[in-house]
């Protein structure tokens, strides 16, 4: 009888995250046995491979509902990896593991604790990976590559720095922002004003409680009124988008690769709908030195900007969870769930290499940003035929 594979579950808690509903299949062809928690109406329920569904029953931030739903869904299925699918899941999973002052949480069953624990990064650098303005503390430590930036408390502190600048535009943006969203590339005075007065409302909550993960465990939540959650600016490099996704296991990076970023939906801050693989020794560097400190495990993604004058890249942001670009790897020669799922089993990695050059429209990115864009009528178009209840609710 052949072996039953190993067990992961998926939480979700946003049902418009589109990358996380084509993860399942990629997980499924690596031998991974699948289960999810999330919202009944979310994009990942249409996916017909997932096992076995945990739904959550209220829709609104409720961490004591929420909680109380992980501990059932870890009890019952026993994974051996939780996956955060968006943002606020991961956020949500860090305030699960600790708690209000930052330490361990002591109402957590320890088994459960465990789980959580061994699916997550360094405790220490929490915050570091869904915080941009504490990812690029760390990342100035490592003396990784970053654009001339700062924090901002007032008005007068963006127009200084944008007056410094001399002409070149600047990016003003909320730490916590995701997808695009809170960010606002500014060329003018007039735009900036606007995108600072945009961005003075608090973010709608993202997290059970309104809490932040602080940097340093042992460290208190951050609170609006700390510079850690104080508004970014830094300068726009010209140049174009790009991103590391990868696959880690307790800070080593097991496998990875760089996209470039051709196309977007919506244009320029969205998401990317046309991506080429490349090779940049920098960007690897980069993704790896910070994956190690981080302690990263699962899938996780780093942005860049690589400045079109010299080609260097200056890193943006951390996203500790998967994204649509982590889903396919197997187009480029690099599966990000086949190296996982070796390192679940306790196997050897298999030997990987990266076909540079090659280009994928993500699907449903690419049909709905471009329909007459000819690659979608061509093999380069990723589109999962074979999950057509997917396809169906995605067009």
């Amino acid at each position: 009888m052949k072996a039953l594979g190993p067990k992961v579950l998926i939480v979700a808690l946003r049902s418009d995250w589109l990358g996380i509903s084509r993860l399942p299949r990629e997980l499924h062809r690596a031998g991974i046995r699948v289960a999810a928690l999330c919202l009944p109406e979310a994009y990942l329920r249409q996916t017909r491979y997932v096992d076995w569904y945990y739904l959550l029953r209220q829709p609104s931030p409720q961490a004591a509902h929420w909680r109380q739903a992980l501990v059932q869904a870890v009890a019952d299925w026993r994974p051996l990896l939780i996956i955060p699918g968006d943002d606020p899941a991961t956020l949500f999973l860090h305030e699960t593991l600790l708690a209000g002052n930052g330490v361990s949480n002591p109402c957590l069953p320890p088994r459960i604790h465990r789980s959580v624990s061994n699916s997550l990064g360094d405790p220490c650098y929490f915050g570091a990976t869904i915080n941009k303005n504490l990812t690029h503390r760390v990342a100035a430590e490592l003396g990784v590559r970053a654009p001339p930036q700062r924090t901002v408390a007032v008005w007068a502190d963006a127009m200084e720095f944008f007056s410094e600048q001399r002409g070149n535009a600047v990016v003003l943006k909320h730490p916590l922002s995701w997808a695009g969203i809170d960010v606002h590339v500014c060329r003018t005075r007039k735009q900036l004003r606007a995108a600072f007065e945009a961005l003075q409302d608090p973010p709608p909550a993202r997290v059970p409680d309104h809490g932040r993960p602080g940097s340093r465990a042992g460290a208190p939540v951050v609170s609006s009124a700390d510079e850690g959650l104080r508004l970014r600016i830094e300068r726009f490099i010209e140049g174009t988008p790009a991103s590391y996704a990868l696959a880690a296991w307790r800070g080593e990076l097991l496998a990875g690769y760089p996209l470039l970023k051709e196309q977007f939906f919506p244009p320029d801050t969205g998401p990317a709908s046309v991506v080429r693989a490349l090779k940049h020794q920098e960007i690897t560097a980069t993704a790896k030195a910070l994956t190690s400190r981080f302690k990263l495990t699962g899938f996780a993604e780093f942005d860049f900007m690589i400045e079109r004058r010299t080609g260097r890249a200056f890193l943006l942001e951390c996203n500790a969870r998967p994204s649509m670009l982590s889903v396919v790897g197997s187009r480029f020669g690099v599966d990000l769930s086949l190296a996982l799922a070796a390192r679940l089993r306790g196997q050897s990695l298999p030997a990987m290499r990266l076909r540079s050059g090659k280009r994928v429209a993500l699907f449903p990115q690419a049909w709905w940003s471009e329909p007459a864009n000819p690659l979608l009528h061509t093999p380069a178009h990723d589109v999962p035929w074979d999950d057509p209840g997917l396809v169906k609710h995605l067009v």
